[in-house]
């Protein structure tokens, strides 16, 4: 009884709310809220260094599958970052875009192809496990010829770490609108194509 005259006055209340869905869940928007406050509060989002993350259950589910056919649909787009899910490109006002890419050395450390170290499995695990990883966002980058997984991070911390432990060339500040280069890149483990 007690529940009910609650649920009631809560109810009540509510009319003033206006409902968005995300990610499939519908969630409330109370007076006064902006948008982005209310989806933190419904998903948990937390800051860790600058780095909106998702919590571990919200982030920790999603597993990709088929992912390096769909990076390799964008073969004949123009440079640029791709929504993963839509094929739209995207453009950010801040944060930046890492990758776990590595492209296949031959004997000498010398380019020898794009996605000959991966099978399916392997880049659809790497994929998983980097969003899990950054709790990021997906896309596809597609430069100098050769589309891959890249995903999006708001913190400048978090890109860092996730370039130098992917061994990356650069990750984009999409601010600057420029690279950052990192100074720890082997190119004999990931070498670029001349």
């Amino acid at each position: 009884m007690r529940y009910n005259l609650y649920r009631n006055m809560v109810m009540d209340k509510e009319d003033d709310v206006e409902w968005i869905t995300v990610r499939g869940r519908h969630i409330p928007i109370k007076k006064g809220q902006s948008k982005e406050d209310a989806i933190n509060e419904a998903f948990g989002n937390k800051e860790e260094g600058g780095q909106k993350k998702l919590d571990k259950k919200e982030s920790s589910g999603k597993v990709y599958k088929n992912t390096m056919k769909k990076v390799r649909e964008f073969k004949a787009k123009s440079d640029g970052t791709y929504d993963f899910n839509t094929g739209k490109p995207k453009d950010y006002p801040d944060g930046y875009s890492v990758s776990f890419h590595q492209n296949e050395p031959d004997e000498n450390g010398k380019w020898k192809s794009d996605y000959g170290r991966y099978t399916e499995e392997d880049y659809d695990k790497n994929v998983s496990e980097m969003v899990k990883e950054s709790g990021g966002e997906l896309n596809i980058g597609y430069f100098s010829g050769t589309p891959e997984v890249s995903v999006w991070v708001k913190g400048i911390k978090e890109a860092k770490k996730l370039m130098k432990k992917h061994n990356q060339h650069s990750i984009w500040d999409w601010k600057a609108g420029d690279v950052i280069l990192n100074p720890y890149y082997d190119p004999k483990k990931n070498p670029m194509k001349e």
